[in-house]
């Protein structure tokens, strides 16, 4: 998450407490799991047979629900070691992508540049470990320009500081209690993240007229991983207790798709779910993430809920990058120019062509940039003046890489791909005008 990434190493972990010392006074909490919800009966309502055209204002409301550190691999996508009833439920009438690759590996960047429809390397920033991006002319902004209200609930500590990506949201709101509800110490913060979103969309429920864009980022599934009395851990040898979380975590967000369904706003609101990054649980020697580029840190979830679109299954190559456009197209809003990316409702009108995505996670001043491009079949971490290249048709779980010249020209069509950013200044960590 913005959140998960400063946990992902021993370091991140360091710079977290630092930055966050100096801004908020912290202390170590850990709360109780929460009272099992009672069981839910309200399912998604089957969707018309109206189909959504783009350019056209589609649908007057978006919430957009975004996991910390949720792999693209849970139970609607084939894993079977995990329970997640409510999100099944969800992609069953959605639309679901199973290609789908995060901007970036830890959730700074990510949710930055998913926020701003640029990629993090084109957005003016500091080379903190906990970066500060400057957003202008995002998503958040664009929608309240066009009277849309824009809303936000988190549950980190890091949302409440000056690194916020808060540019455009009218309400944006923190739980008081984030600072003491550490994510890397095991805070728990999935209900109460839910209880903010819950109030909004009541509220609205009583002005439909208003339209809405609601986002929420929920943390749980970040390390440190806790056990849940009644979500208990898979038999997974190494995620088993972060499946624990998913399920925690599945059972809150169904809670939101039941406040919709009993508002009624489930029939003019389309639902967006996916996650800032993945997780790796050492399936290349690597934990958590913002370690690496293999698919398990950047492959992410998504699922496409809107009221008129029958559900499908979707598997070309996809990227963040282009959510910012798709949101904005719900609303027939017609996004800026130098927004990246292209809405996925092209997807849902006319034929699914094959398109690359690309990951950018910027240097910091202690790390070196990390990037890779993604093509239908082919992955390239453009690593330094070495690319490495994977066949990802041939060799999904990516252990053996191509080498020598049978690589070569897929390095090439990747920078070439890769050049269409434009870098923005950074700046060294501490001389940055806040």
């Amino acid at each position: 998450m913005y959140m998960v990434f400063f946990s992902a190493t021993c370091f991140y972990r360091a710079a977290l407490l630092m930055a966050l010392q100096s801004q908020i006074a912290c202390s170590r909490a850990k709360l109780q799991d929460p009272p099992p919800l009672p069981p839910s009966s309200a399912g998604v309502p089957a969707m018309t047979a109206d189909a959504v055209v783009p350019g056209r204002e589609n649908v007057p409301h978006v919430l957009l629900i975004s996991v910390d550190a949720l792999r693209a691999d849970q139970p609607w996508s084939g894993y079977s070691l995990a329970s997640t009833p409510r999100l099944n439920q969800l992609a069953e009438r959605s639309v679901v992508y199973n290609r789908v690759y995060s901007l970036a590996n830890h959730t700074t960047p990510s949710l930055a540049g998913l926020l701003s429809g640029r990629y993090p390397s084109e957005l003016k920033r500091d080379r903190c470990a906990l970066t500060k991006y400057h957003i202008e002319q995002g998503l958040a902004s664009v929608l309240s320009e066009a009277g849309v209200r824009t809303f936000a609930a988190h549950g980190h500590a890091i949302f409440a500081s000056n690194m916020k990506p808060s540019v455009g949201f009218q309400e944006w709101k923190v739980l008081d209690r984030a600072a003491s509800m550490r994510i890397t110490e095991g805070g728990i913060t999935g209900e109460d993240i839910a209880a903010l979103l819950i109030a909004f969309l009541r509220r609205q429920a009583a002005e439909p007229q208003q339209r809405f864009f609601a986002w929420a980022h929920f943390v749980d599934p970040h390390d440190a991983y806790v056990r849940h009395a009644h979500f208990p851990p898979s038999s997974h040898p190494h995620r088993g207790v972060y499946d624990g979380e998913v399920a925690y975590e599945d059972h809150i967000i169904g809670s939101v798709l039941d406040v919709l369904h009993e508002t009624g706003l489930d029939t003019s609101t389309a639902v967006i779910l996916t996650a800032d990054h993945g997780e790796s649980f050492g399936e290349h020697g690597y934990f958590r993430h913002g370690f690496s580029l293999y698919d398990e840190e950047v492959r992410i979830p998504l699922i496409l809920s809107i009221p008129g679109v029958a559900p499908r299954r979707i598997e070309a190559v996809r990227s963040a990058i282009d959510f910012a456009p798709t949101i904005a197209s719900l609303y027939g809003i017609s996004p800026p120019n130098g927004w990246r990316g292209q809405s996925l409702l092209t997807d849902l009108t006319g034929p699914v062509t094959d398109r690359h995505a690309i990951v950018d996670s910027p240097e910091l001043d202690s790390r070196r940039a990390m990037q890779a491009v993604i093509l239908p079949t082919i992955k390239v971490w453009l690593d330094g003046r070495v690319g490495r290249v994977w066949d990802l048709a041939a060799d999904p779980k990516e252990h053996v890489e191509i080498k020598g010249s049978a690589a070569q020209s897929h390095i090439d069509t990747a920078r070439n791909l890769f050049s269409v950013i434009e870098p923005a200044p950074s700046t060294p960590c501490g001389l940055i005008k806040k």
